[in-house]
């Protein structure tokens, strides 16, 4: 190798002498300092410590250098940093150093009595104890949530991000928006709009103009809701239907200025009413929480439900609805009352004794679910809880009520029509014929009539985008999204509308590396993965192989780059009302990610690669002459996932080849239909990589952290083959004026953050 290194050496001197008679070429800068390290787990590093740049034109260049990589100093182990400068002609220096962190050694002859109190910097202990941040500062939730994600890239735990699912839209020229901008978590108000022109003007899904008096909203879903019954519902467009013939006890609306949101009482008649309080950091917290109900909520049947034989009374709405539902959801099982994350049994608002009850050991009685009077309902968690978490967790619409004496008629037949439900939100279902038409129209019973302005909203079933666009164009919608082919046309459009988008789609992966993990963790599955995706240097390879600006703008094209798991739209402290990203955390998790191209370097994604097959040739998976056959899947019927497939396809096979050993990554796309995607292949870990993303809470992104555990705790988790309980991430926090420097799991910086949690050695102790 050295020989080879010499004679490309002199080739390259050779040139230069010839050159010289001619114009004389740029220099290229040096790069001085970047020499391999190792350091002590615990140790501080500082990758550009001591590290310099000069060039003969420019001078000094060292402000100019990026680094990318990362060192884990609370975990032994090898690690790869790429430095990269650029002088004014354009010429880049690149170089490569590796960081090794080694792991404490023991004292052959330990101090008998140690220092109490030592020096914190740089001496990280494992997290030990109780650990309950709930009321915590912000800067210390901040700090631990910072710590999760950023772990989360440094592993390729939670897939590779790409892009996030921002929209551009078109509204009709009827609509009138009560905001010009997008404000989070209420978005342009389209539930709060209002028409300057009633349905008579305008063209309804039969063709025909609607009528005079009338202000129908008219939108489109790629597919048809699957279930009305919310407790079991588990796709988007069920919930986007749901939500509004069902109430929910809060709701949100605008602040008086229209810059934010107020969490208001609905079918609640006030904010929720704690039982023995206690004061926690300026918060009221308490485990048992009351909540006082509208006496004025009624249901509303659909005129073709026989309600003859129903008891009297029937139509008022009370505290035994909503408790009896609860019940009746355990009792089943139903999706939305045992998993999901804002279930009865998370445990960032587990009720007493509901696990319990699932699990058959006690009766309903014995749960924290409780009718005090008629109008009353109580709640008891096992976590404590502010009136925010209680008013938050309960502005759901999924946590309102069936109609009890109609299930009792057609039982498991429940929300498979809009003849088999009761309403009690601002319109009922008139009408649904699957794969067309959903028409819903204003619900008299309604205890606030003018909170929506439309009389009823029309959804046609339009899975094809672009056919959807162009119904819109020709009159037949209120809203249209703009499709990726169509942008550039209408990207000056003055009336478009950009929508940033809550979810990170990400390339998922199945990291279980060998036949037998797979079979320990997917019995019968049957499917064999691929060992190079279970090795982190690969999968950092693959994050620093997106060039997410080109995708996001040239492929997606109505698309965000997103190198963050979280985008803006999430907060970790709510009522703050400041993006996580916005906070001085937030950059942090990007140190070594190349912010500046969006986590975009081909050279350490090269070197990284390298690495990886070296190891795993090291190991006995691969041989020379090798194809690694990968298979992507992406979701079919969507023109840009094929377009980023193709992308990732070649860009993959080009980085990937180890040329001396002759072996290279081969990427085969496969087309799946939604959902079909994700349980068909990603769910049930019979994939090699998946594009895909699941958005959370915006409002709770800390409780969103839990879809990202390998125990599956979230219900929607799509990597699997890390240990997300491993104990490696490092935590500098600050409480009480007293500063700690811990090492922690990531499953334990979920539950403290959310509900509390016993940690032994870092990690989460399950009781």
């Amino acid at each position: 190798m050295k020989k080879l290194l010499l004679a490309l050496s002199f080739l390259v001197l050779v040139f230069g002498l010839a050159a010289c008679g001619e114009d004389t070429p740029p220099s290229v800068p040096t790069l001085s300092g970047v020499g391999n390290a190792t350091i002590t787990v615990g140790q501080s590093f500082d990758p550009l410590a001591g590290v310099s740049a000069n060039d003969a034109t420019d001078g000094s260049l060292t402000s100019a250098i990026t680094v990318t990589g990362t060192v884990n100093t609370a975990v032994a182990g090898t690690y790869t940093l790429t430095y990269s400068v650029t002088n004014s002609a354009g010429e880049t220096r690149t170089a490569t150093r590796t960081i090794t962190v080694q792991a404490v050694q023991p004292d052959p002859d330990p101090d008998p009595d140690p220092d109490p109190d030592p020096d914190p910097v740089g001496d990280f202990v494992l997290a030990q104890g109780f650990y309950d941040f709930k009321f915590a500062p912000v800067d210390v939730k901040n700090a631990f949530f910072g710590a999760a994600e950023r772990w989360l890239l440094q592993t390729g735990a939670g897939g590779i991000p790409i892009f996030a699912n921002s929209t551009f839209s078109l509204f009709s020229s009827r609509i009138q928006l009560p905001v010009e901008n997008f404000v989070p978590v209420m978005g342009f108000g389209t539930g709060f709009a209002t028409m300057s022109a009633d349905d008579s003007t305008v063209r309804m899904d039969d063709g025909r103009p609607g009528n005079a008096g009338e202000y129908t909203y008219r939108g489109a879903f790629i597919f048809s809701p699957t279930t009305f019954n919310q407790w079991i519902a588990d796709d988007s467009v069920s919930s986007d239907v749901n939500v509004w013939f069902l109430d929910s006890l809060y709701y949100f609306a605008f602040n008086d200025e229209f810059t934010g949101f107020d969490l208001l009482p609905s079918m609640a008649a006030s904010m929720p009413i704690p039982i023995d309080s206690e004061v926690i950091l300026g918060t009221v917290a308490a485990n048992t929480w009351r909540i006082e109900l509208r006496e004025d909520l009624e249901w509303f049947y659909h005129p073709s439900i026989n309600t003859s034989a129903f008891p009297e009374g029937h139509e008022r709405i009370t505290a035994e609805d909503f408790i009896g539902t609860y019940r009746l959801a355990l009792e089943e099982g139903w999706f939305r009352a045992i998993s999901g994350g804002g279930d009865f049994l998370n445990a960032a608002q587990r009720i007493v004794g509901a696990r319990e009850f699932v699990d058959g050991e006690v009766e309903f009685d014995e749960v924290g679910l409780r009718v005090i009077d008629e109008f009353t309902i109580e709640f008891e968690f096992v976590p404590l809880m502010s009136e925010w978490d209680v008013s938050y967790w309960l502005s759901s619409m999924v946590m309102s009520p069936i109609n009890l004496h109609l299930h009792e008629v057609v039982g498991a037949s429940y929300g498979t029509s809009h003849t088999t439900i009761a309403a009690h939100g601002r319109m009922f279902i008139d009408f649904y014929e699957p794969d067309s038409i959903v028409r819903l129209r204003e619900n008299p019973n309604f205890h606030s009539p003018n909170r929506t302005f439309f009389t009823g909203l029309n959804f046609q079933i339009l899975p094809d985008p672009d056919f959807a666009f162009e119904t819109f164009l020709a009159g037949g919608l209120d809203i249209g999204g703009v499709p990726t082919a169509r942008f550039d046309e209408f990207s000056s459009h003055p009336e478009l509308r950009f929508t940033p988008g809550a979810t990170t789609f990400r390339m998922n992966l199945n990291a279980l590396k060998t036949p037998e993990a797979q079979e320990a963790a997917f019995p019968g599955s049957g499917f064999t993965p691929e060992p190079i995706i279970g090795y982190q240097d690969f999968r950092l390879a693959m994050y620093f192989a997106l060039d997410r600006e080109e995708i996001a703008r040239d492929l997606m094209r109505t698309a965000e780059p997103q190198m963050f798991h979280f985008t803006p739209a999430y907060l970790v402290d709510p009522q703050g009302g400041i993006s996580f990203r916005d906070t001085e955390f937030g950059p942090l998790v990007g140190e070594g990610f190349s912010r500046s191209t969006f986590g975009f370097n081909e050279d350490a994604a090269r070197a990284l690669w390298m690495q990886a097959i070296n190891q795993a040739v090291a190991d006995g998976f691969y041989s020379p002459g090798d194809v690694i056959e990968i298979e992507l899947v992406i979701q079919a019927a969507s023109p840009a996932q094929a377009l980023l497939g193709d992308w990732v396809e070649a860009q993959f096979e080009r980085l990937f080849v180890d040329t001396a050993r002759n072996i290279r990554v081969e990427i085969t796309v496969t087309a799946a239909p939604f959902p079909q995607n994700y349980f068909n292949y990603i769910l049930p870990g019979t994939f090699d990589l998946g594009m895909g993303g699941i958005s959370g809470g915006t409002l709770d992104a800390a409780g969103f952290l839990s879809q990202y555990r390998a125990d599956n705790a979230g219900g929607f988790t799509l990597n699997w083959g890390l240990d997300t309980n491993v104990a490696e991430i490092p935590v500098t926090y600050t409480i009480a004026g007293e500063t700690f420097h811990e090492i922690w799991s990531f499953d334990a910086i979920h539950r403290a953050l959310t509900a509390g949690v016993n940690v032994v050695d870092g990690r989460e102790v399950v009781e």
